[in-house]
């Protein structure tokens, strides 16, 4: 059985609509996952990203998951892993994720993530303020 990052609220199904914003001038990728989006959807983000720019692998990613209702697979995270980490080569000490959703069970993908791409830290949160409050402190 593999597992599957989903969103604990049953919900009928909704369109995918994902984006990924770099913002040179906050050091910070901005990426949004949005109804039904499938771990291709994921990778090819995610790729699409770390090729027009490299930079962003040493730098805070906030993924806004508040609509999330996809399908993510550990594999598919693995295929990320395994890129975002030839772009990072260990560069990325100081990097922070922060996954923004009500869902409580991502904390336990948190975990799976900060073992997949060491040494970036993840962090949950509910909402986009707290987010920026977190990536704004002077500790990060």
């Amino acid at each position: 059985m593999s597992a599957v990052l989903r969103s604990a609220e049953v919900q009928p199904l909704h369109r995918p609509r994902s984006s990924c914003a770099w913002l040179p001038e906050k050091r910070r990728a901005h990426i949004v996952l949005e109804g039904d989006v499938t771990g291709s959807d994921y990778v090819g983000l995610l790729r699409q990203l770390l090729t027009a720019h490299p930079e962003a692998a040493l730098h805070d990613w906030v993924f806004d998951l508040r609509a999330y209702r996809g399908s993510i697979r550990h594999e598919h995270v693995e295929e990320v892993a395994t890129l975002y980490h030839t772009v990072a080569r260990g560069r990325d000490d100081r990097a922070i994720t922060v996954l923004v959703t009500p869902d409580p069970g991502f904390v336990h993908w948190a975990v799976l993530l900060r073992v997949q791409f060491r040494p970036r830290r993840f962090e949950v949160v509910q909402t986009m303020n707290e987010a920026e409050a977190m990536l704004s402190a002077p500790e990060w």
